[in-house]
């Protein structure tokens, strides 16, 4: 085998037995969604865009007053300087900066649900990692285990043949399947390296970092409810956001207001100095303000229809998990209850049989070779299961 395919495993597998260093905790599928969900760069990136977001209503507020100071150019050679000073301060129509705080606001509110929705994503990928990874564990440990058996195996061919002849092609039998074995010990360590770097990566951590995941286990039934799922949340508050703003643009197209403050020391008499005004705009480019109308109306009809199709979908994709979910359990459970234990048996039975001698080395080897495929196999339906029950989960807006 490869050494450092071997010392990768060595390092995944098990922890270092030495006074010196401390066998870690394994790591828990939960932890490890947790984690990611603390930790993830691309999520903390998220919430900081939710974070700048949620400011944006705030920021909705009148005009700045605009402050104007002006002098007679004669007035500067004389004895006394002529200026003017005026204050303007413009007023959107009534209801326009509560009509675009609530746009901003649904926004936000859109921009958070799609925060959840990415770390939900995030979480399932993070799930699939730790089932592979937890399943090659096991499967590692499930060819170890048949390296014993072929060596005893090895025993009981000296013991069986007598001629060298026989006796050196069924050893080279045992040579064959332990090459076939080490060789998939080997595929697997590349694969769960490459998993582990992935988690590492979900987890926001150094990707050489070594990370122990507990054994596989029965995979446990559904809990709770099924939830909105936050895409499509995030979908409905973008049809609110859509509809606040058709009514900004609407009040946008009436006119707006201004009211004004002046003084003037040009005038004789201090009661003509000071002066208040009001302005009115004059909306003169009607077809177009109703194109903006037009054109407000079509993106809230655009976003109803994307919520429409995307709830369509969602259910869909929940149905289709739910279909996966049990099929995976059925398959775990025609592993468990029948394929397993007839593997079980004919090994035994062409092992009793073999040193017999009623059959010949290569109906032991063939059932050895069964087994285990057949108990890589039940590992293999027993992640799917894990999988398939943490997509099931995120299908129905909840978390894996």
């Amino acid at each position: 085998m490869n050494h450092r395919f071997a010392v990768l495993l060595a390092l995944a597998w098990s922890a270092l037995a030495s006074p010196a260093h401390a066998e870690p905790m394994p790591l828990s599928r939960d932890q490890a969604i947790a984690q990611v969900l603390a930790h993830n760069p691309d999520l903390e990136s998220a919430r900081q865009a939710l974070a700048a977001a949620r400011t944006r209503p705030e920021q909705i507020v009148l005009p700045d007053p605009v402050l104007s100071w002006g002098v007679a150019p004669g007035s500067l050679v004389g004895g006394s300087l002529s200026t003017r000073v005026d204050l303007r301060q413009g007023l959107p129509f009534p209801g326009t900066i509560e009509a675009t705080a609530a746009s901003l606001e649904a926004s936000a509110e859109a921009v958070e649900a799609d925060v959840l929705a990415f770390g939900s994503v995030l979480a399932l990928e993070a799930a699939r990692l730790y089932d592979r990874l937890a399943w090659t564990r096991a499967s590692d440990e499930v060819l170890v285990q048949h390296l014993a058996l072929l060596d005893e195996l090895r025993v009981s061919v000296e013991v069986r043949y007598a001629t060298a002849a026989t006796l050196a092609l069924a050893l080279a039998e045992v040579d064959v399947a332990r090459a076939h074995v080490e060789h998939r010990r080997m595929l697997l360590a590349s694969g769960g390296r490459q998993a582990l770097v992935a988690l590492n990566a979900l987890m926001g951590q150094d990707p050489e970092l070594v990370v122990l995941v507990e054994a596989l286990s029965e995979p446990p039934g559904l809990a709770g409810q099924a939830e909105l799922r936050p895409e499509l949340v995030a979908a409905r508050e973008r049809v609110r956001s859509a509809e606040h703003h058709q009514e900004v643009v609407r009040l946008d197209s009436l006119p707006s207001f201004a009211v004004s403050g002046t003084y003037n020391s040009m005038w004789m008499s201090p009661k003509d100095r000071w002066m208040v005004g009001v302005a009115v705009e004059v909306p003169l480019h009607a077809a177009a303000r109703g194109a903006e109308i037009e054109e407000a109306e079509a993106l809230v009809a655009r976003a109803g229809a994307n919520s429409d199709a995307l709830e369509l979908t969602l259910r869909a994709e929940a149905l289709q998990a739910e279909v996966r979910y049990d099929e995976a359990l059925d398959v775990l459970s025609l592993y468990e209850q029948r394929l397993m234990p007839s593997a079980e048996l004919s090994v035994e039975l062409a092992r009793s049989a073999f040193e017999a001698g009623s059959v010949d080395f290569d109906v032991l080897i063939d059932a050895e070779r069964t087994l285990r495929d057949t108990e890589i196999d039940r590992l293999t339906a027993l992640a799917t299961a894990w999988t398939a029950q943490a997509e099931l989960k995120v299908a129905r807006g909840g978390q894996p």
